[in-house]
């Protein structure tokens, strides 16, 4: 009787910076990617580390992204 939902969060080590929930998307995949972009535009010109358990999410990052 549950509902889904896919939600993401920014965060640094000194707090979150940005999380929000997904309206209409139930995929855990798209919230991946979503997080991704993200950290991106908040992120940007600076050197940062990612960290994530995703297998999925560090596939599309190292097949498509700039490192």
């Amino acid at each position: 009787t549950g509902t889904l939902r896919a939600r993401y969060v920014v965060c640094t080590i000194k707090g979150t910076l940005e999380a929000s929930c997904l309206r209409g998307v139930y995929s855990a995949q798209v919230a991946e990617l979503v997080t991704f972009t993200r950290v991106c535009h908040v992120s940007a010109r600076l050197r940062v580390t990612i960290y994530t358990d995703s297998q999925y999410g560090f596939g599309i990052v190292h097949d498509f992204g700039q490192l």
